[in-house]
């Protein structure tokens, strides 16, 4: 197969790095990644900015924009000469969660593919002591799995994304097709300084505030699984509560 990657860590991220590595064993795998870190842009797309392309080595690319930015360009110019079959994102620093898959640069290119007709998947790692402890076994299980993986694409009647994510671990218990998607809330705070006459706010800290519901990726992943979910791209609309009339 002719295999995407991209991220929003990087074109030289060590998680799509081995994750190339361990796709190249069987398939041809090609790199369009942002040039830096663009970890929570969400799904942005460069609509007023030209946007620098840069060959770091061969099927290597750097974009100077967001990911999906990166997967546009790949799946709709001549950059490379190839039908691509699937779009892989990752293999992410931090998990992508229930409520995170909003602010995801990762899960967001995933989107991008998926809206452009191509199977996708978004994957992610979360840190087990403060860090990602490893990303090969990981890069394994997508290497193992591709195909049944883009089948759940393919086999959906709707527009989305496989998202994947897990434990740093060396070795896991296994791996669940989750349905539930955790609520992630966040205890976040800025600090605002006044310069002359300009207000100064620092970047967004906080921490999760724990809830973990029973069975959602998020309970799946921290009992040592990897969690597999598909996820809608397209957003919906709901019934209200009572009929509402308005004025005009």
């Amino acid at each position: 197969m002719n295999i995407l990657l991209t991220n929003d860590d990087g074109y030289d991220s060590q998680g799509i790095v081995l994750l190339k590595n361990a796709l190249s064993m069987y398939h041809d795998v090609y790199i369009m990644a942002p040039s830096g870190n663009r970890s929570a842009i969400s799904h942005c797309i460069s609509m007023h900015s030209s946007l620098k392309i840069k060959k770091i080595a061969e099927r290597v690319y750097s974009c100077s924009g967001s990911p999906a930015d990166c997967v546009f360009t790949s799946l709709e110019t001549e950059i490379f000469p190839v039908k691509f079959d699937c779009v892989i994102s990752g293999i992410n620093h931090g998990p992508n969660l229930g409520t995170d898959i909003i602010y995801s640069g990762t899960c967001a290119a995933a989107r991008e593919a998926a809206f452009l007709g191509f199977p996708s998947i978004a994957v992610s790692l979360d840190f087990v002591y403060g860090k990602i402890q490893s990303f090969d076994p990981m890069a394994v299980f997508i290497r193992n799995n591709l195909e049944k993986l883009i089948s759940l694409c393919k086999n959906s009647s709707f527009s989305s994304f496989v998202n994947i994510n897990a434990l740093s671990l060396e070795v896991y218990k296994g791996a669940v097709f989750t349905e539930i998607l955790s609520k992630r809330k966040y205890s976040d705070s800025v600090t605002v300084t006044l310069d002359g006459e300009d207000f100064i706010v620092s970047e967004r800290d906080g921490y999760l505030i724990e809830k973990t519901e029973e069975m959602s990726d998020e309970s799946i992943v921290k009992n040592g699984l990897i969690s597999v979910s598909l996820v809608s791209c397209e957003p919906e609309s709901l019934k209200s509560v009572e009929p509402i009339v308005f004025s005009v």
